[in-house]
């Protein structure tokens, strides 16, 4: 088998397919959940910003880096993994998309309700120029019914705006924060076939980027380096029971009520 037929990273479907199973039971419950993902570089800017990381629901990692950094071995996903796969195990759910440019949002639009678990975007905000306060958000987010929210504010912004949601009473939805997702659903050729099989993914985003991610991969990823032991303290510690659920949830499909953490946690 040649490289280019490699196959991907089996664990990351397996672990994707129990976050987003879980996920979908939760607001099957009538639950909601508050969720993000860091890479190196946005969890350092939630921390430079103070986030409260122990207030979301579920905290993961995003970027096999990170991962080595500060918690090897532990499952690693991220939005452009879960989200199509929530997407559809909730048939015709009602969908948010808070981000990006109007008209990303109208192709991201196009392409979700193309899907066939049919989903129905009830509502977009460019995320550069129409942005309300959470406070104004949540209303019009339970004025469309609105039960899957993405937020696509990039870091720290997309932090401080879902828990500005849950500030708000917004507790009954499903808050994902996506990064550049919404860009990259608008543009179904944003990556080749094989860009995840073969973990290159990162590497076509710098390609199609490098005025915004050039920083990311090479200062960003140095300076992570040197605040590895920061970076640890604010997940496993500060974040310890919403990174404890994810775990849980994307190793055995439930969530831990983060009053024990497995050994593999300990900071």
């Amino acid at each position: 088998m040649g490289a280019a037929d490699a196959p991907r990273d089996l664990d990351e479907d397996r672990w994707s397919s129990r976050l987003a199973a879980h996920l979908a039971h939760l607001l099957g419950a009538g639950r909601g959940a508050a969720v993000t993902w860091y890479n190196h570089a946005s969890v350092s800017r939630a921390m430079d910003a103070q986030i409260d990381v122990g207030r979301f629901d579920y905290v993961g990692i995003d970027g096999s880096f990170f991962r080595r950094l500060v918690a090897p071995g532990t499952p690693r996903t991220s939005a452009d993994l879960v989200l199509p796969l929530l997407l559809d195990l909730l048939p015709g759910c009602r969908v948010a998309l808070i981000g990006s440019s109007r008209g990303q949002l109208e192709a991201a639009s196009a392409v979700i309700e193309a899907l066939p678990s049919r989903p129905t975007v009830v509502m977009t905000c460019d995320g550069y120029a129409e942005l309300p306060s959470p406070t104004d958000m949540a209303e019009r987010l339970l004025g469309a019914g609105a039960e899957v929210v993405v937020l696509g504010l990039g870091a720290p912004l997309q932090d401080v705006y879902a828990l500005g949601l849950v500030d708000a009473d917004l507790t009954r939805q499903l808050l994902l924060t996506c990064g550049g997702w919404i860009d990259q659903v608008s543009q179904p050729d944003y990556y080749p076939p094989y860009a995840y099989r073969l973990r290159l993914n990162w590497l076509f985003r710098v390609l199609r980027e490098p005025a915004r991610l050039w920083r990311r991969y090479t200062v960003e990823g140095l300076r992570a380096y040197v605040r590895r032991a920061e970076l640890r303290a604010y997940l496993l510690r500060r974040g310890s029971r919403p990174f404890g659920a994810m775990v849980a949830a994307c190793t055995t499909g439930s969530a831990s009520d983060g009053r024990s953490q497995p050994p593999m946690l300990a900071a």
